[in-house]
């Protein structure tokens, strides 16, 4: 009898976690960001090859060259359809344009998650297709970011914001929490709110055309992290360096010289390693049969000039 339970273990064992997928329908994993340069996708990436490490599973990551190459980034995903992928890991280019591509993905039976980015809801409901999201609370860190900039400028003072590409729901949000920041405080106004397209020099050169509209502005804000530093390097172009307090994005090495060094006065900190580490662990439990949350939150700070690095 014994030895009869020992082939019946062994035979569950070979058919479950003995077996190559270890209970998974797959390993394989893609994962899709809108830049392989950008500091912050290099530490998502980061984050994400060492928990497919750990768990044991078969990472690629795709990148396009461009956040705004939208089409590239749904041909890219229409390859891995093909190859019929476990799970597609992804930080839309659209939060629109890539629904349709994505629904046809889960048709297939290939799983998706979003990241940083989360997908229109209204569209997806039109659509009858749900994909969950994880990443921060965009809106809210949006808001937080207006909220330092109103206190540091005593509650007073024309501001500006350098926008992202419309449709890409990340920065949209941002940008709504922070203006309604703004609103709250009477003494505020929003003198411009302009796109830069996520681009360093597009931020540079918007800077320069807001200052010579509005060149007792006290305050700015940038949605990401090239637009930051466009903007400081804008404001130093135009002398208004020491003149205007600016809130950003990132923590990387050129961030936090601008941190330590008082150009900047605080940035948003999305934590991208962590995000990327957790959005590989939920693919693993899609991979076991698992369902997610419609959303899943992942942690962001306000780190103000003069914290030390980490």
């Amino acid at each position: 009898m014994n030895r009869l339970l020992l082939v019946a273990a062994l035979g569950i064992c070979l058919i479950t976690s003995c077996s190559p997928q270890g209970g998974l329908k797959s390993r394989k994993v893609t994962l899709f960001v809108t830049s392989l340069e950008d500091p912050f996708y290099v530490s998502l990436v980061q984050g994400a090859q060492a928990a497919a490490v750990d768990l044991n599973l078969d990472l690629l990551v795709l990148g396009i060259e461009r956040e705004t190459y939208v089409e590239r980034q749904i041909a890219l995903v229409k390859n891995e359809i093909i190859k019929r992928v476990g799970v597609i890991i992804i930080a839309p280019a659209d939060s629109k344009a890539l629904v349709g591509v994505l629904k046809k993905a889960k048709e297939k039976g290939i799983a998706v998650l979003t990241i940083d980015t989360p997908l229109d809801q209204a569209l997806m409901k039109q659509q009858g297709v749900a994909i969950p999201f994880v990443g921060p609370d965009h809106r809210a860190a949006g808001k937080r970011a207006g909220e330092y900039l109103v206190q540091r400028l005593g509650g007073k003072g024309e501001v500006a914001v350098l926008t992202g590409v419309a449709g890409v729901l990340s920065g949209d949000l941002c940008v709504q929490g922070f203006l309604g920041a703004c609103t709250e405080a009477a003494g505020v106004s929003v003198a411009a709110q302009q796109s830069a397209n996520w681009r360093r020099k597009d931020a540079a050169k918007a800077v320069g055309d807001i200052l010579k509209k509005h060149p007792n502005l006290r305050g700015m804000f940038a949605v990401n992290r090239a637009m930051t530093l466009g903007a400081l390097e804008g404001l130093k172009a135009g002398g208004k360096e020491k003149d205007v307090v600016v809130v950003g994005f990132g923590r990387d090495q050129e961030v936090e010289a601008a941190l330590s060094a008082g150009r900047l006065a605080a940035a948003l900190d999305m934590h991208p390693a962590a995000l990327g580490r957790t959005a590989v662990e939920l693919a693993r439990k899609l991979l076991a049969g698992q369902s997610l949350p419609s959303e899943t939150a992942t942690p962001w700070d306000l780190v103000e000039a003069g914290t030390p690095p980490k």
